[in-house]
Parts: C-alpha cells; structure tokens; sequence
C-alpha cells in the first residue's frame, strides 16, 4: 500500500527485545530517516519503547512512530476487528508508513527553501 504511495522502506526483524540489537538500532539511524516499530504487544515498555530509551541515550534525533496495543481497554471482537481498533492492520499500518513518509518529506523540503523576508 506505502509502495503504490511512492513510499520506499526497509523492513528489519528485531527478533527480541532484550538485549536489543544495537548495531541493528545503528544501521537503522544512519539511514536517517523516520523509524516505525510495530508490535503485537503493549507500546508502553516495549520494543518501541526500547528504541526510543536507546535513541535517546545516544543522543539520536529521528521520527519514531511506535505502533502497538494503547494502555487503554480494547473492547471485544474478531481478531481483524482488535487489530484494526489497535491500528495494526495492514491499512493503518500503510497509512503510518505514508504520514511519516510525508512529514519526513515536507521537513526537508522547508530546510531547502530560502527564508522569506
């Protein structure tokens, strides 16, 4: 879906959270560009969570959008319908890649623009 937006990423499988990989975390900031961790668990102390402490700690700057279950009730439904509420169908998850994409753009168009007087 990102794809057909003219979004191109790069997808790395961080197959644990602890110890977290960080010459993976180093090859993913050097790209220099958003970074979008999905999850199929809480957001609040997980891998996304991990990323954010571990660029934090080495003073990395970068757009990091953590997707996972929200710290709030999730009612009943199909499993389709849980992930949907949650946004982690592949719809939400495409249009997090595509926002992302687009601020990310936009951020470099305006440092490109001379400053208006």
């Amino acid at each position: 879906m990102a794809k057909e937006q003219g979004v191109n990423a790069a997808h790395y499988d961080a197959v644990f959270v602890k110890p977290i990989d960080k010459d993976m975390l180093r090859e993913i900031a050097s790209l220099n560009c958003p970074i979008i961790t999905v999850e199929d668990g809480a957001m609040i102390g997980g891998f996304g969570s991990a990323v954010a402490e571990w660029l934090t700690n080495e003073g990395i700057s970068r757009h990091l959008t953590i997707i996972g279950i929200p710290d709030s009730f999730i009612s009943h439904g199909t499993v389709d319908q849980l992930k949907a509420i949650c946004g982690l169908d592949a719809t939400s998850i495409s249009q997090k890649i595509i926002e992302a994409a687009n601020e990310q753009s936009s951020k470099s168009t305006n440092q490109n623009q001379l400053p208006k007087k």
